[in-house]
């Protein structure tokens, strides 16, 4: 039951009329600020919520109480390191686990400036669908793929959208998948967690079924995505101003989750990652996505798809004005990317020198592209992947567009009505829709 207090206060309209009431003491649970006794306080409002759900928050809590007691006993000393105090701050979150421990720091004594240590990942278990297991035979390690989800627990017609999406990419994945085995990184909030957690519980066993009796398996972890951003923060500040804007129409993009992707191979333990958004869905085994890494050239980082817009012609209109005849923001391999579906070789990108430089702004490199680049644009990393791809295209495996066949035509309007076609221009049956910018993806029986 503790993992559908939320869902069920949802489900039975509860949370719309109790509202932020229920929303706030959980938050105070998350946050846990030290001078709240939080359980007093919601235990206080017990007659606020109906006699049937009572028991259910009740069995949550005391859960959370058992956790919590586990927490106070395992406080850090003063003389931990930092990265050893963060650490044990997630603990905290008794149901959000910890990140990877890594370590980037520079080398006095060569030209290399950039290293990376990483252990293997520790995360929360979710039995009986974890844990990650490395392979000895790359081959047959699983298919790792990671998702942003958060917010989902929001009430009224927002967090409605996201439980859909979710839904609709996690099923769509599921049932088309039949030759390799998954693990699912799903970067979160702790509130949303409860909600996550049954509905992956209620549909693994639906939608893959048959799958273990030809030794797959399916396996997933939760990680507390402020806590990426929090260990990246200076950094992330150092790049924002290049990736966003002050205008009200780009204010989602300010949050610093937008900004984490440059950081991924840095976090996790993996040798390849599979990175989606959640306004997907998928027509065929992602195994046949996964393959795309076979066809990555020896000097290839990343796999990304083309932007299907005439964005970024737009925002490089100052270069191109500069610099007549320039193939840059032009149809085809230099009008942007998307990073809806982004294939990640972190094996590659932990070893190349340039490429972590470049996601660090070491010495200002990614200020002077933009500035040579006249770039200035809003959508957090993607534009920074963009940037990148203009200055280093060696570094990006295009992927054909039938894997992210985005379905957004908003910019098919003046003043780019008539070149339009000429970036929208999948013609190929698609493999992924990709519902950008809201746009419905299409009913299939």
């Amino acid at each position: 039951m503790k993992g559908d207090v939320i869902r069920e206060l949802v489900a039975s309209g509860v949370l719309t009329v109790l509202g932020l009431g229920l929303v706030t003491e959980i938050l105070w649970v998350v946050q846990r600020p030290d001078d709240i006794d939080w359980r007093t306080s919601l235990r206080g409002q017990q007659n606020q919520f109906p006699p049937h759900i009572w028991p259910s928050i009740s069995s949550f809590f005391s859960l959370q109480d058992e956790s919590d007691k586990t927490a106070q006993d395992q406080q850090p000393d003063e003389q931990q390191t930092k990265d050893e105090m963060d650490m044990a701050d997630n603990t905290h979150h008794p149901r959000v686990g910890p990140l990877a421990e890594f370590h980037v720091y520079d080398d006095p004594e060569g030209e290399d400036d950039i290293e990376v240590e990483w252990t293997s990942t520790r995360s929360f278990s979710s039995h009986p669908y974890s844990t990650y297991r490395r392979q000895r035979h790359p081959a047959d390690d699983p298919i790792c793929i990671g998702m942003i989800v958060k917010n989902v627990w929001r009430p009224g017609k927002k967090g409605v959208k996201l439980r859909q999406q979710f839904f609709t990419v996690l099923r769509s994945i599921l049932r088309q998948s039949r030759r390799k085995s998954l693990h699912f990184v799903f970067l979160t909030d702790p509130i949303s967690v409860p909600l996550l957690d049954p509905i992956l519980k209620k549909y693994l066993p639906i939608d893959l079924n048959g799958l273990s009796s030809i030794g797959l398996n399916v396996t997933y972890d939760f990680f507390d995505v402020q806590a990426i951003s929090r260990r990246f923060s200076s950094t992330i500040r150092r790049l924002k101003p290049n990736f966003t804007s002050g205008s009200v129409e780009a204010a989602k993009y300010r949050d610093d989750l937008f900004m984490i992707g440059p950081f991924y191979h840095l976090i996790f333990p993996f040798r390849r990652f599979i990175m989606l958004d959640i306004d997907l869905k998928f027509r065929i085994d992602i195994q046949e996505l996964d393959a795309q890494f076979d066809l990555f050239e020896p000097e290839i980082l990343m796999g990304v798809g083309l932007d299907l817009s005439p964005h970024y012609r737009h925002v490089l209109r100052y270069y191109r004005e500069q610099n007549p005849g320039t193939h840059i923001g032009e149809p085809g391999r230099f009008q942007g990317l998307n990073t809806g579906v982004v294939l990640f070789d972190f094996e590659k990108m932990r070893t190349n020198v340039d490429f972590n430089r470049m996601v660090m702004n070491h010495e200002g490199v990614v200020d002077r592209l933009s500035e040579k680049y006249i770039f200035k644009s809003h959508l957090g990393d993607q534009c920074l992947f963009t940037l990148l791809a203009l200055e280093r295209p060696e570094w990006f495996h295009v992927l054909p567009c039938e894997f992210n066949y985005q379905l957004d035509t908003s910019m098919m309007r003046y003043p780019f009505l008539h070149i339009f076609q000429s970036y929208h221009n999948c013609t190929a049956s698609p493999k992924i829709y990709h519902g950008n910018g809201g746009f419905e993806i299409p009913e299939e029986d």
